[in-house]
């Protein structure tokens, strides 16, 4: 994104996130990075591993530290599949402790309120029809929070439109200093013979 300044200065940040999660939980590997004008500023990368209820994250970067996390620690898809489970049975609320590896803070709690299940308008904003026409969503909203922090608001907000088979179709952030907002274009599903 290109971020303009109250004093006529523009900076071109770029964020990315690179995951994989086991099937069963047992294993998250995560690589966060963000660069400003083409300068890293931040590299965390890592493993988490569980052994029975506990688990253990293992930074590589920015520097080797071991941290454990509270019991009941969901990974990304590990949420988003309880969550989607709670929006089918109709729950409005869902409250849930995530590690996701996006910093080194460790764990945060992530308050979420689902709407109603709405269906996908037949058009694209730009008229033409899209692969999501028709298809069911959940609008729902998150407001993030670090453990142990006291403070009433929330570290960001995100607000999302989550499909039955766990992708956001768009979004927007709002970390009160900056406000983020992207909407997927397409998905292309890969074949063996490109994996």
């Amino acid at each position: 994104i290109w971020r303009y300044h109250d004093d006529d200065t523009v900076e071109h940040v770029r964020w990315g996130y690179v995951t994989f999660e086991a099937e069963d939980g047992s294993l998250f590997k995560f690589r966060t990075f963000r660069k400003v004008n083409d300068e890293l500023q931040e590299d965390i990368r890592g493993v988490a591993k569980r052994n029975g209820k506990l688990i253990d994250v293992f930074y590589q970067r920015p520097e080797k530290t071991k941290l454990s996390l509270p019991e009941g620690t969901l990974f990304p898809l590990q949420h988003t599949k309880e969550l989607l489970k709670a929006a089918e049975e109709g729950e409005h609320m869902f409250t849930r402790v995530v590690f996701d590896g996006s910093s080194t803070d460790g764990a945060s709690e992530i308050n979420t309120f689902m709407g109603a299940k709405k269906v996908s308008d037949e058009k694209s904003s730009g008229g033409s029809s899209n692969q999501f026409a028709g298809q069911p969503f959940w609008p729902v909203r998150f407001a993030v929070y670090g453990l142990g922090k006291t403070d009433y608001e929330p570290d960001y907000i995100t607000t999302q439109d989550l499909l039955p088979n766990g992708i956001f179709k768009q979004y927007k952030i709002d970390d009160a200093t900056v406000k983020i907002q992207g909407a997927l274009e397409r998905i292309e599903l890969l074949t063996n013979e490109g994996c």
